[in-house]
C-alpha cells in the first residue's frame, strides 16, 4: 500500500470515530462500558468534572452518600465483585485525612448498586439489587447504622439485611427484564426502588412494604427517557432526583412523597457524562453524580430547566 493510500484510510477512518462520536451523543449510545479517566469523551462542556477519584481501589461507583456529620466527604461503593466496604473521598476526589474505607462485616457484594440514606435513624441501606439478566431470586437490603464517630472506625456489622422480591416478576428470568435496580431512596421512612428496564427507556417505582415481608409492590412506570442508574431524596426531603445514562429528572413541591412524581414541579435536563451510576443530594439545592470512569460531577438544582407535563 502506497504512502496516499495509507493517507487517505487514516482521513476515512478519522471521520468515522467523528460520526460514531456524534451518534453516541444523540443516541444514547454511552449506555455501557467506556475507558476511564478520558475527558475528550464529555460532550456536554456546561457538566465537566469537578474532581477525580484519587483512590485507586474505588474502580466502579455505583452508589453513592452523603452524611450530614461529614459536610466535605461524600461516600461510594464498588459494584459487581468489589469488596463489601464503603469508601470515602473529599469532593474532588482526594482520600479524606480522617476517614478511611469502612469494612461491611459478614456481607458479599454480589451486584452493589446502590445507597440510601436515612437521616433521621443514620441508617445507611446499601441495596444488593443488581439484576442483569433478571434472574436473582436473592437480592438483597444491607442496613447499617452510622455510628456519630467514624474517624476510628474501620468496620461496621449490618444492623438488618433482609431478601426482597419483586411483586409482578413471576419467572426468573422474566420474558422482558425490567427487574433490574440501581436507584434507591427513603421518603417518609419507607424504602423506595426505581428499576432499570432494559429494553425500553422506562422506569418503575416500588415501595418496600416492610423488611419483614421483602415484598417491592408496584407504584408506577414512567417514561423517563433513558435507564435509571441512581436515585436520591434530599435531606428535607422535599425533592427527588433520578439519574438515568441521559438525564436528571428533579421531582419538587409534591403533595404525597410516596407519589413523588404526581403533581410535582418537575425539572429535566440532558447530561453526556458517560456511564454515570450514582447520585446524592449534599444540600437542596445541590447534586452530586459519579461515574464508572471515575470522574465527579456537581450540578445545581436551578441549572436544571424546568418542563411541562412530562408524564
Amino acid at each position: 500500500m502506497d504512502g496516499r493510500s495509507i493517507t487517505i484510510l487514516c482521513i476515512i477512518g478519522f471521520l468515522g470515530s467523528l460520526i460514531w462520536l456524534s451518534l453516541g451523543r444523540k443516541f444514547g449510545l454511552f449506555e455501557g462500558e467506556l475507558p476511564k479517566n478520558n475527558t475528550t469523551l464529555f460532550f456536554n462542556d456546561a457538566i465537566t468534572p469537578v474532581g477525580w477519584f484519587e483512590n485507586a481501589e474505588i474502580q466502579e461507583s455505583s452508589s453513592l452518600a452523603y452524611f450530614p456529620r461529614f459536610p466535605k466527604v461524600l461516600w461510594t461503593s464498588n459494584d459487581s465483585g468489589g469488596l463489601s466496604q464503603i469508601y470515602p473521598f473529599t469532593l474532588n476526589g482526594s482520600e479524606p485525612k480522617n476517614l478511611q474505607p469502612i469494612k461491611i462485616l459478614g456481607v458479599q457484594n454480589k451486584d452493589w448498586e446502590t445507597f440510601a440514606y436515612d437521616q433521621h435513624r443514620s441508617l445507611l441501606y446499601i441495596g444488593d439489587l443488581g439484576n442483569n439478566h433478571n434472574k436473582r431470586a436473592d437480592l438483597t437490603i444491607h442496613s447499617i447504622m452510622i455510628p456519630s464517630e467514624l474517624e476510628q472506625t474501620v468496620s461496621l456489622r449490618p444492623k438488618h439485611s433482609f431478601y426482597v422480591y419483586y411483586e409482578d416478576q413471576k419467572s426468573f428470568p422474566p420474558e422482558k427484564l425490567y427487574f433490574d435496580c440501581e436507584a434507591m431512596l427513603v421518603l417518609k421512612r419507607k424504602l423506595i426502588l426505581v428499576t432499570k428496564h432494559r429494553g425500553s427507556r422506562d422506569a418503575t417505582v416500588y415501595i418496600l412494604k416492610s423488611p419483614e415481608s421483602g415484598l417491592l409492590q408496584k407504584k408506577k412506570t414512567l417514561p423517563v427517557r433513558g435507564q435509571v442508574t441512581g436515585a436520591s431524596q434530599s435531606l428535607d426531603e422535599e425533592k427527588v432526583a433520578i439519574l438515568t445514562y441521559r438525564g436528571i429528572w428533579v421531582f419538587e413541591a409534591f403533595e404525597d412523597p410516596l407519589n413523588f412524581w404526581e403533581g410535582a414541579t418537575t425539572r429535566y435536563r440532558e447530561v453526556n457524562i458517560l456511564q454515570c451510576e450514582a447520585i446524592t443530594f449534599s444540600d437542596a439545592q445541590t447534586l452530586w453524580i459519579t461515574n464508572e470512569q471515575g470522574a465527579i460531577f456537581s450540578i445545581k438544582v436551578s441549572d436544571i430547566p424546568r418542563i411541562n407535563n412530562p408524564f
